[in-house]
């Protein structure tokens, strides 16, 4: 007789950040509750992979992204502070860009993150930075999306 080791997959622990800087997102349907409605249900519908304590979800209203600083952000950098504490193993957002938009920015925060085993993923795009090559491309998407915003200014004083 043979005896497979059977594989147990480990359920993570999640929290979830949402944020919202202007008016104009609430009203084109990026509301902090439709962001937290739809981290809820990704969730859900990944039964015995994740495991949400309400202590973990981090919601930000009215916060630029260009807003780095702890007490500009305080929601996010109490979030910072339980990956610290270990007290969860995942950060789920809606999309990257309600995390930070600059790419320095995003990639010190996922560096941060990192730090502490806590890995990062978006419910809308396809990245988990666990996987090397979805940080790879999570970098160089970025780099592209920060130009894009650079030429729109540019367009914008013109």
């Amino acid at each position: 007789m043979i005896f497979e080791k059977e594989e147990t997959k480990k359920i993570q622990r999640v929290a979830l950040y949402c944020r919202v800087s202007t008016e104009e997102q609430v009203q084109n349907g990026n509301g902090l509750d439709i962001q937290k409605q739809a981290l809820l249900n990704f969730v859900q519908s990944n039964p015995g992979e994740y495991i949400l304590h309400d202590k973990n979800i981090y919601i930000e209203e009215w916060k630029s992204w260009a807003e780095k600083e702890k007490n500009k952000r305080p929601i996010l950098y109490d979030m910072f502070y339980d990956a610290q504490a270990w007290d969860f193993d995942i950060v789920l957002v809606w999309k990257i860009d309600r995390f930070f938009r600059k790419t320095l920015y995003l990639l010190e925060g996922i560096e941060a993150l990192d730090q502490f085993w806590v890995n990062f993923k978006s419910v809308t795009q396809p990245f988990d930075t666990w996987n090397a090559f979805w940080k790879m491309m999570l970098q160089m998407m970025w780099v592209i999306a920060e130009l894009e915003r650079e030429l729109i200014k540019e367009k914008s004083f013109m």
